[in-house]
């Protein structure tokens, strides 16, 4: 994760009344730029005082808790959250619609989903190592405004910023019922 993603989560994390049981979706940790950013993707320390945290992705990794496809993913037992995140993930796979259904299932009423990925104009990098090559089998596609409000129409509120960095976008979600 790029030092703008990390900021808009620090901000709203810092916004939001403390946060108790945080799930993130897409959790895997890529280390790229040769550790040039000091969080390099892990948002899990903004969530110190949550008494449960858990990162759920598709490889094992640096900050896997449980290895699972977020879009088809639920926790057994079932276990509701007060917020998701799922940050630099959407443009990595053709079920981002899926994984935001996934969000909206595991939160709480009330809960809250932050949501970073690449926007219009960012170059294709890789999932696997950040790099601008994608390997063989890897998806890639930039979300754009529409696609992303399409998948969150199922929240009953939702913001999306497209303005504070012009190849990301950002966007906040709350489940009301």
């Amino acid at each position: 994760m790029h030092a703008g993603a990390y900021y808009f989560i620090e901000w709203a994390v810092k916004r939001l009344p403390p946060r108790k049981k945080v799930c993130e979706l897409g959790s895997r940790t890529v280390i790229w730029d040769n550790n040039a950013h000091a969080h390099n993707g892990l948002v899990r320390p903004l969530f110190k005082n949550a008494d449960r945290y858990i990162g759920v992705d598709v490889r094992e990794g640096i900050n896997v808790d449980v290895v699972g496809n977020a879009a088809t993913w639920r926790p057994k037992p079932k276990e509701q959250f007060d917020t998701v995140v799922c940050c630099e993930t959407l443009e990595h796979t053709n079920e981002g619609q899926d994984i935001c259904k996934t969000a909206f299932d595991i939160l709480d009423r009330g809960g809250i989903f932050l949501i970073t990925a690449a926007g219009k104009g960012r170059a294709t990098h890789s999932c696997v190592d950040g790099g601008p090559n994608l390997y063989e089998g890897e998806y890639y596609h930039n979300v754009h405004y529409d696609m992303l409000a399409d998948w969150l129409s199922i929240f009953e509120f939702f913001m999306i910023d497209t303005i504070t960095n012009p190849t990301d976008i950002y966007a906040i979600a709350v489940k009301r019922k």
